[in-house]
């Protein structure tokens, strides 16, 4: 079977279960963490991946990743299932799945917005870019703010499948490129 068809048959499945027990947004958190573990940690996904570890073991592993805090009682449940059925190695895809799913489900689009520097006129942009989302799509912004220093000036965003290229580089080029045509030579 393939492994995107496993893993959004599983994610759908994780994605009923948390709405109808209202669990969601704790799953999602919870998640979000475990899936960060699996792919920072190897020695962990080797652990989860070794048939010779005992279940219980296994879901040790996951309460230790978010000790101090306990499992979400329906995370709990879907990870056994898991288990069970001998999924494990999916599980990255199957996050990423219920992840996709559970912002689709609550209109929600994610993003990137890259700055030279963290400032008031970058919390302005942000806000703004969530405010010009919502009113075009409907759809809340969950825009992630990242610093990347060399940026001279401007921004650069990133929605879905969208860039908007703000940045000052981008406008030197195209200042570049309008001055070859119009001069007819190479620069």
């Amino acid at each position: 079977m393939n492994t995107g068809i496993i893993a959004q048959r599983y994610a759908e499945a994780l994605l009923k279960l948390v709405l109808e027990n209202g669990s969601g947004e704790r799953v999602l958190a919870q998640e979000i963490i475990l899936s960060k573990s699996l792919r920072s940690v190897p020695q962990m996904r080797r652990t989860l991946e070794d048939y010779a570890v005992l279940d219980s073991q296994k879901m040790s592993v996951f309460a230790s990743a978010l000790s101090p805090e306990p499992l979400e009682p329906d995370l709990e449940k879907f990870l056994r299932l898991v288990l069970k059925k001998e999924r494990v190695d999916y599980l990255i895809y199957i996050f990423s799945s219920f992840e996709n799913q559970w912002y689709s489900y609550n209109r929600i689009l994610r993003g990137v917005l890259f700055v030279p520097q963290m400032d008031s006129e970058a919390e302005e942009l942000a806000r703004q870019a969530k405010d010009i989302i919502l009113s075009h799509t409907g759809k809340k912004l969950e825009l992630e703010v990242v610093v990347k220093p060399d940026l001279i000036g401007g921004f650069i965003i990133e929605v879905g499948d969208h860039l908007l290229d703000g940045s000052v580089k981008r406008q030197l080029d195209i200042i570049r490129r309008q001055f070859v045509v119009r001069n007819r030579r190479i620069v």
